[in-house]
């Protein structure tokens, strides 16, 4: 129930169209029992020529209208009915489309209100969020869990407003007219509601396993679509159809399991529902042919309590409805609920300038709570304008070392800091403001070069885009394509080549204007001619900057003013490049690796 009650809680910003969606609904159910009631006089007056009989005790206002009734002549009466009818259907089609439109209305509203707010949250969390995540689970749950809850809002909770006023209706009705009988007949509904509860608790269940099939659905494609490439020239078309079919057909299962429990909703709450009719058809019948009671009040009271047994199907319907929603409503709630690891600072500055020197002060980094540090006691201080190179064996932590800088992890010991304070005690945006990133996999957006290259600058005016694409060799390329820098790159970058990329990531970089950048090996993936063009505008780049130089080419931090190797999380030698190639140990290894022939057993000693 608190579950429910805090889905609804979307609903208070938008509380007036709610009400207006509720007035309508309250129209539409007080026609349906006026529409009903007309059964009274048509049956005993107009058809039969009879007054209306009811041994029962009426408000003061029925005893009149009913007395009034009887005493009209039965031809004026049927012309008052036919124009009362006439106006209850327009007032009653006017109040369907006015609840429907309102409460589709609301229902959107809120989907849109959860889709945001989950997109929001998503930006808000630290990496490590991500990277235990599939990205396939991550669409799902902001693109298909919305859309279950769309229904429970816009046609369930209509429905169960409208149904519930309706039950309410026809059941005031019916024990006004007999109390006891109808108290009978009530008696019919622990065996309707508890089958129904119990369909209700399995049904939640198999809701969330089916929507976390439709995540494994979702991841499956993503990868599939994004790897193609790979799929094809592996010939893995058949597995990843398999694996696709193996999903497929568990969510189908789970389909079924589910189609199965809704469908067995109806039949029962209908089965004793028939039930409860049928007793009030043998007794209510005696009554007519007795003449306690006439045949127009005991057709309204029929009518009243078959119309009961629908609202009441539908109840039952909704319950099962609403289970799947709440099923959907959990991993929303799972993803709102959600904390970053990275906390921003309350007390926190702005870092407006960046003067002096960057300072990791014995630093460590463990990803889990089990203390597996991927860096140990990291030790090093970098001056404004200085080049620092990282070299290490793959998996060494040189990624790991630069994340800590932007603040996309935190350090489980130790502290960062620049001009001598603390970076957690600057706000994350004024921090990350004063750094730039070239990574070895571009991420460009599926926009244009203008929008890539001017990407989180703000207002940048086409002079200084253009100069910036110059600067970075991009200008070139760029103004041979047919829209120039209006030219939409496609999906990842994915109309130009590694080089062409590289340079427009530069041309951004070189736009944010920030006076620290890291670069991730930003050549390694580049042909020879590629890579002189990239490295020519890298060269430019990194003109009065601090910089952080991923190496795996070692060729490319021979000029770095500090080479810090490491291993194993370590930083095992720190100098300049001819110092760490007389010193020997692990960098004079790598480099005889990648420049000198060596003997293949040199080669065996340093692979261990």
């Amino acid at each position: 129930m608190g579950l429910y009650k805090r889905l609804l809680g979307f609903l208070k910003p938008h509380i007036f169209i709610f009400l207006i969606g509720f007035l309508f609904i309250g129209i539409t159910t007080l026609t349906d029992g006026i529409s009903l009631s007309m059964l009274i006089p048509l049956a005993d007056k107009v058809l039969g020529g009879k007054e209306i009989i009811i041994d029962k005790e009426l408000p003061n206002i029925l005893e009149s209208l009913i007395g009034y009734i009887n005493t009209m002549s039965r031809l004026k009466l049927l012309n008052i009915m036919g124009a009362s009818i006439l106006i209850l259907v327009f007032l009653k089609g006017l109040s369907h489309y006015g609840q429907q439109y309102f409460m589709q209305n609301l229902g959107s509203r809120v989907i849109r209100d959860i889709r945001i707010r989950m997109f929001e949250k998503y930006h808000s969390l630290s990496l490590d969020f991500f990277n235990k995540r599939k990205t396939g689970d991550l669409i799902s749950r902001i693109i298909y869990d919305p859309s279950t809850i769309q229904n429970t809002v816009s046609n369930t909770l209509t429905d169960l407003i409208f149904q519930t006023l309706r039950a309410i209706m026809f059941s005031i009705i019916v024990f006004t007219i007999n109390f006891k009988l109808s108290l009978l007949i009530f008696l019919l509904a622990p065996f309707i509601a508890l089958p129904i509860i119990h369909i209700g608790r399995v049904l939640r269940k198999v809701s969330r396993w089916t929507q976390e099939k439709m995540s494994d659905i979702s991841s499956t494609l993503y990868e599939t679509i994004s790897g193609v490439r790979i799929i094809k020239i592996f010939n893995m078309q058949n597995y990843e159809i398999n694996k696709f079919r193996d999903y497929n057909q568990r969510f189908f299962k789970l389909k079924l399991k589910s189609v199965k429990r809704v469908a067995a909703i109806s039949p029962i709450s209908e089965f004793f529902g028939t039930v409860g009719a049928v007793a009030i058809l043998v007794i209510g019948g005696r009554q007519v042919i007795s003449g306690t009671l006439s045949f127009g009040i005991f057709l309204f009271y029929l009518g009243s309590l078959l119309s009961l047994v629908r609202p009441i199907n539908r109840l039952a319907r909704i319950h099962g409805v609403n289970q799947k929603a709440l099923a959907a409503a959990e991993r929303i709630f799972y993803i709102l609920d959600m904390q970053s690891t990275i906390k921003e600072n309350p007390a926190a500055n702005v870092l407006e300038k960046y003067n002096k020197d960057i300072v990791y002060a014995d630093v460590y980094l463990s990803y889990d709570d089990k203390k597996t540090y991927v860096l140990k006691n990291i030790n090093f201080r970098v001056k404004k304008g200085q080049i620092v190179a990282l070299v290490g064996p793959t998996g060494s932590g040189k990624s790991s070392l630069i994340n800590l800088l932007p603040r996309f992890y935190d350090p489980s010991e130790g502290k960062i800091l620049i001009d001598g304070k603390d970076i957690r005690d600057y706000t994350l945006h004024s921090l990350r403001d004063k750094i730039s990133m070239v990574t070895q996999e571009v991420i460009l957006f599926n926009d244009t070069i203008k929008a890539n290259i001017g990407y989180g600058s703000g207002n940048i005016s086409e002079e200084e885009i253009t100069s910036a694409a110059k600067t970075a060799f991009a200008h070139g390329f760029i103004s041979s394509m047919p829209y120039g820098y209006n030219t939409v790159v496609g999906d990842r970058g994915i109309r130009l080549s590694g080089g062409e990329k590289q340079r427009i990531a530069i041309a951004r970089a070189i736009i944010k204007k920030a006076p620290i950048l890291i670069l991730d090996e930003a050549t390694s993936h580049l042909d020879a001619e590629s890579t002189i063009i990239v490295q020519k505008a890298i060269d430019k780049l990194i003109v009065n900057k601090t910089v952080f130089v991923i190496a795996h080419r070692l060729s490319t931090v021979k000029n770095a003013d500090k080479i810090l190797v490491i291993n194993e999380g370590h930083i095992i030698q720190e100098g300049t490049h001819s110092s760490l190639l007389n010193q020997g140990g692990l960098y004079e290894k790598l480099y005889s690796l990648q420049f000198k022939d060596i003997p293949e057993e040199k080669i065996n000693e340093c692979m261990d």
